[in-house]
C-alpha cells in the first residue's frame, strides 16, 4: 500500500508540474520561465504530522538557498489547518538560524485550506526579488488556531538548509530538528520562482 501511495504522490507532482509548466532544479531553464527551486519534495504521509500553532504554540521554519536569479512568488507545502490563520513568512537567515527580518509574507484563513496534509498546495506570496546564493528562511505560524504538516523523510535530503521548530514549554528560540536522532531534518517544501 505504501508503494502505491508513493507512486500516486509522485505521479500527482509530475502532473501538477506539467500543468503549470514548471521545471525542477537542475534542468535547463530560460529567462521568464517558472521553476520549482529549491525543493525538498519528499513527504511521509503515514508518519505523524508537525503541528503549527495549537497548545504548544509551535512555529516551524526551514532555511534554504536560492539557486537562480528571479522573483520568489510562492511556496508549495503539504499542510492543512482546522482553525485560525496560517502566517507564511520569508525571512533572512542569521548565522545558520532563522532571522527576524520579514522579506515577504501572507496570511491564509483556515477555511480556505480544504484538502489534506498529503497534497502539496500552492501558497502565493507577494513577489520577492532574489539572487543566486541568497539564504532565506520559510517560517510557518498560526497564533490563534491549529495546522498540521506532513513530515519529510528521516535524514537530511536537502543540504542547502535545515528545519527548525520553536514550541512551548521550551524557552523561546529555534531548535534544529537535527538535534534529535532518527527524525526528519528538513520540512517538505517547494519554492516557486520566476527566473529573470
Amino acid at each position: 500500500m505504501k508503494n502505491k501511495r508513493s507512486f500516486f504522490y509522485a505521479l500527482a507532482f509530475v502532473l501538477i508540474a506539467g500543468v503549470l509548466n514548471i521545471s525542477c532544479e537542475g534542468s535547463e531553464t530560460e529567462t521568464g520561465e517558472t521553476i520549482l527551486d529549491p525543493i525538498q519534495p519528499i513527504i511521509v504521509p503515514d508518519s505523524s504530522t508537525h503541528a503549527i500553532g495549537g497548545s504548544s504554540e509551535q512555529k516551524l521554519a526551514q532555511t534554504f538557498t536560492i539557486n537562480h536569479n528571479g522573483t520568489l512568488t510562492g511556496v508549495f507545502l503539504p499542510l492543512d489547518c482546522s482553525s485560525g490563520d496560517l502566517d507564511i513568512e520569508i525571512r533572512n537567515v542569521d548565522g545558520d538560524e532563522p532571522g527576524t527580518t520579514v522579506l515577504t509574507n501572507q496570511r491564509f484563513n483556515a477555511d480556505s485550506l480544504v484538502t489534506g496534509v498529503t497534497v502539496f498546495k500552492l501558497f502565493s506570496l507577494p513577489g520577492l526579488m532574489v539572487s543566486t546564493g541568497d539564504r532565506m528562511t520559510l517560517v510557518l505560524n498560526n497564533s490563534g488556531g491549529t495546522c498540521g504538516m506532513s513530515s519529510g523523510p528521516i535524514g537530511n535530503p536537502y543540504t542547502g538548509g535545515e528545519g527548525f521548530f520553536d514550541a512551548r514549554p521550551n524557552e523561546p528560540g529555534w531548535v534544529p530538528f537535527s538535534e534529535f536522532d532518527s527524525t526528519a531534518q528538513d520540512l517538505a517544501f517547494q519554492v516557486l520562482l520566476e527566473r529573470v
